[in-house]
């Protein structure tokens, strides 16, 4: 193809020359109209000869190395003597106690007149209606006693308090703070089953208010039935008896 173009451009300039001479050679009127479709063509086949031109490479260059007699290697003590193990570095120290065995410690020392024992805790993602990336932690505490109703909701208030906060400041940082008490119930039959019977929780906006210092804990249960009907259902902090504790 490259031929092709470099024979065309020289057909073109001899006959632009030819026209120049006599227009009528190359059936044209004037020289002027030879100019323009004759420069014209030398112009395009120009072009389209340096455009399909293939680009010259240069010749290789090929690195020799000249090879040295073989020497036998001398080997000394010190090149039988094996490196020095680096010692491994220390993973740095966590920037607090573990959570679970803080929340395990502050149910263990749960005073009052209701048996409690610990169970767990999970950290999932929070609803969508919460910031982006905010957590959910929910602990999970076992009641095998408790004197009568009254007493049942100041412990479980004194503890539910201890616990948000435990979790709230944590490296976790979770947004909202669920605690569950599970117990054993009897329905209408006489059928026993494991059941969640009280249910505390806040978030961090909420929890942020309290003056912990100076609230009683053992009115937390009335106070989130509270802030629940100030502030909405759902919205975060709310107190929730799903069982008939009498």
């Amino acid at each position: 193809m490259n031929s092709l173009f470099l024979a065309l451009f020289l057909l073109a300039i001899a006959g632009w020359i030819v026209g120049a001479i006599k227009p009528s050679w190359v059936k044209l009127p004037t020289r002027k109209s030879v100019s323009m479709w004759f420069g014209g063509a030398v112009l395009v086949f120009f072009i389209l000869f340096g455009v399909t031109s293939s680009p010259s490479t240069a010749p290789a260059i090929v690195a020799t190395t000249e090879v040295s007699p073989e020497v036998p290697a001398v080997t000394t003590q010190q090149e039988n003597t094996p490196a020095p193990t680096a010692t491994p570095v220390a993973a740095p120290a966590p920037a607090q106690p573990d959570l679970e065995t803080t929340l395990k410690g502050i149910v263990a020392k749960a005073t009052g007149t209701t048996d409690v024992a610990y169970r767990s805790i999970e950290i999932e993602n929070d609803d969508s209606d919460r910031p982006a990336g905010s957590k959910m932690l929910t602990v999970d505490v076992n009641v095998t006693s408790f004197y009568n109703r009254d007493a049942f909701i100041k412990d479980t208030g004194k503890l539910a308090a201890q616990l948000f906060q435990a979790t709230v400041p944590s490296s976790l940082k979770p947004y909202d703070i669920f605690i569950w008490f599970h117990g054993e119930t009897t329905d209408r039959y006489g059928n026993k089953k494991d059941s969640v019977i009280t249910v505390y929780s806040i978030d961090k906006v909420t929890y942020a208010k309290i003056n912990w210092s100076n609230f009683d804990p053992k009115t937390l249960c009335d106070f989130l039935k509270q802030e629940e009907k100030i502030q909405g259902v759902g919205t975060g902090p709310s107190c929730t008896i799903t069982a008939n504790v009498q």
